[in-house]
């Protein structure tokens, strides 16, 4: 009999298990050898379920990440929007109304300078109409 502390993925083990096998009665043999089968399949199938719950997991952690992101910007535009606010009010008088100047003054302050499209702009001057402007700019 073969009795050894080793691994059982070791050469040595398995070897110890077919000698164990072949002096036992052949249906003790074969229920030993069904339950090994089982067992294989059992743990193929837990090892399958395994990695699908992982996928699941850092599928899920990928939206909660993102979700965290869209939370931290809207959190930062709702306190950029706060502080417009309370800036707002502290420049308005008591009444609420913005004085016709401070009305001016805000409307300049929010004004956005764009460039002129292409098609609005000038085409550049030909030779005759430079000399022509050259002349009327020299008299």
């Amino acid at each position: 009999m073969c009795l050894q502390s080793s691994s059982p993925d070791s050469d040595t083990s398995a070897e110890c298990l077919l000698q164990l096998l072949q002096q036992c009665e052949p249906a003790t043999a074969h229920a030993i050898r069904d339950t090994v089968e089982r067992h294989k399949r059992e743990v193929s199938e837990l090892e399958q379920e395994l990695q699908c719950r992982v996928s699941m997991v850092a599928t899920h952690r990928g939206k909660v990440e993102r979700l965290q992101a869209e939370l931290a910007l809207l959190h930062t535009q709702q306190l950029g929007l706060r502080h417009a606010l309370a800036a707002d009010l502290t420049t308005r008088p008591e009444g609420g109304e913005l004085s016709p100047i401070e009305g001016v003054k805000r409307s300049k302050s929010e004004l956005v300078l764009r460039r002129a499209p292409r098609e609005e702009t000038l085409d550049p001057l030909s030779a005759d109409e430079r000399e022509d402007f050259c002349a009327k700019k020299m008299r």
